[in-house]
């Protein structure tokens, strides 16, 4: 029950910041602030990349002990080197959260029915808007459906695993 509590009171600070994240780019946007929509797009893209990372990561993981591989991914993951993978992997996740949390620094806030915040407000939002974000989208759905499907999780991010 509490952990249900507590999922429910995280999602909805999440939409929260959601709202404020999306009025507060299309206010920049009016005012001509073009940078942060194109800044919002790697961010966004950045959550996709960490996805495939993080699931990318557990599938292998469990493939690599798994007794029983097929065939196409048994051949995929001969080709790689489990050290350099697993290494390169994190840098990438770290750089692009990184990335993440700088490029959601912005001069005000806008709050639906509030107006502008300013102050401590942009930074206070940068660390917990990309963090509660990333949690829920790169972090937690790809390794459910990575631990569910892990063959079908390297099947379907073959070409990223190939990048990494």
């Amino acid at each position: 029950m509490v952990h249900r509590l507590w999922t429910m009171v995280l999602w909805g600070v999440w939409v929260v910041l959601a709202v404020v994240w999306a009025n507060t780019l299309a206010h920049l946007w009016l005012e001509g602030s073009r940078y942060y929509g194109l800044l919002a797009l790697l961010v966004l893209i950045s959550g996709i990349i960490i996805y495939w990372a993080e699931g990318l990561e557990l599938a292998v993981a469990i493939l690599l002990h798994a007794r029983m591989v097929p065939d196409d991914i048994h051949a995929l993951m001969a080709k790689m080197n489990s050290n350099v993978f697993f290494r390169q992997r994190q840098l990438i996740v770290i750089f692009l959260v990184t990335f993440s949390g700088v490029a959601t620094v912005y001069p005000w806030l806008r709050i639906p029915g509030y107006g502008e915040l300013a102050g401590a407000a942009p930074f206070w939002f940068s660390i917990a808007f990309p963090s509660l974000s990333i949690m829920w989208f790169s972090q937690i759905a790809p390794k459910l459906r990575a631990m569910a499907k892990p063959e079908h999780f390297v099947r379907s991010g073959g070409s990223i695993f190939r990048a990494v």
